[in-house]
């Protein structure tokens, strides 16, 4: 299941940052779609840790705990900058910031990777 949900959450990184290139380059539109992605990567996490068949559900809590904060902080973003949010977005700051979600949430699903059960 860790794989699963790792799999899903490159997913959504990767479609904000084409989003980044295309469409959403405006600051405001961006903070959007990040409070978006940040809420739909902590739904898909609560979706895997509430199926029946996932064991151990302990080992997601720490990735669980990561994400809401992060789900946080994107929301009072967006809140706090949706009028004052004028400008295009840094391309180079959107690819790093995905870069860094990638690092933070892997390293918060260690433990979902290192108690992997296979049972």
């Amino acid at each position: 299941m860790s794989t699963v949900f790792f799999i899903i959450f490159i997913a959504l990184e990767a479609a904000q940052v084409v989003l980044t290139f295309t469409k959403a380059r405006e600051k405001a539109a961006w903070l959007k779609t990040r409070a978006m992605v940040r809420l739909a990567e902590t739904l898909a996490l609560i979706g895997i840790v509430v199926i029946p068949s996932t064991h151990m559900k302990w080992r997601f809590a720490v990735a669980l705990i990561v994400l809401i904060i992060r789900l946080l902080i994107a929301g009072i973003a967006w809140l706090a900058g949706r009028k004052k949010a004028a400008g295009v977005k840094n391309k180079v700051i959107a690819v790093l910031g995905c870069i860094l979600s990638l690092v933070i949430v892997t390293l918060s699903l260690a433990p979902a990777f290192i108690c992997n059960s296979n049972t």
